[in-house]
């Protein structure tokens, strides 16, 4: 890699120059921007934010306070500057994994009761999963890459994992307590499947084995940081 893409949400650069994108060459240092945005205080001054990585280019969402949320997504050749618009600013909280990108069906993304799919390549939403009522999102991808929706209700309902196939089609893989769900942000993919922790350092290791059988490997509250050897 000769070059890295950063934004400039962090401490070495000043507030107000938050939101802009930098290519920086690792080898000499230069730095550059390729993308400016604005303050970070609401949805019209076009703070950038990075959202995933591909060969393609750079995918960025407009950003503000966390109480705002994210809109839109767009792509951006680093090198070159050319930008695109992927998904309307209309939509918003849109998350990459699964081969397309995933969004509920409310802005808010604590309300969402609904997921669709959007193809990023033909911006084509379809709904993929719902229920009666919220909270419900994609949650990451088995080891094969089929999507994961989890759907967080408050006790004593049970919240639950689905792996599913295709619009409306889905297998259940969890029912229980919210503290148990597998799949937060932290996982890790090896020969025997994927290992996770639970929702918000919750209370269990689980292992989603390459067939898509669940098993509970312990009843402790731990965080994933590499597969097992």
């Amino acid at each position: 890699m000769h070059y890295a893409y950063v934004g400039d949400t962090g401490a070495q650069y000043p507030p107000q120059s938050q939101g802009n994108l930098h290519v920086v060459d690792v080898a000499g240092g230069a730095d550059r921007v390729v993308l400016k945005g604005g303050p970070w205080t609401s949805r019209a001054s076009g703070v950038w934010g990075i959202i995933r990585y591909a060969p393609e280019g750079i995918y960025l969402q407009k950003e503000a306070a966390a109480s705002e949320g994210n809109w839109g997504v767009w792509l951006i050749d680093p090198v070159t500057g050319a930008m695109q618009q992927i998904i309307p600013e209309s939509i918003g909280n849109t998350s990459f994994g699964s081969g397309a990108a995933w969004t509920g069906n409310s802005t808010d993304v604590l309300s969402s009761s609904g997921v669709y799919r959007i193809d990023p390549s033909t911006t084509e939403r379809v709904l993929w999963f719902s229920k009666p009522n919220p909270w419900l999102w994609y949650a990451g991808s088995d080891a094969s890459g089929k999507p994961l929706i989890q759907w967080i209700q408050q006790s004593p309902s049970p919240s639950e994992l689905w792996l599913v196939s295709g619009p409306s089609q889905g297998t259940l893989l969890y029912s229980g307590p919210q503290n148990s769900i597998p799949f937060p942000s932290e996982t890790a993919t090896d020969a025997r499947g994927v290992w996770t922790g639970s929702l918000n350092g919750g209370s269990a290791l689980w292992l989603l084995t390459t067939d898509d059988k669940l098993i509970k490997v312990a009843n402790a509250p731990v965080e994933v940081l590499g597969t097992c050897q």
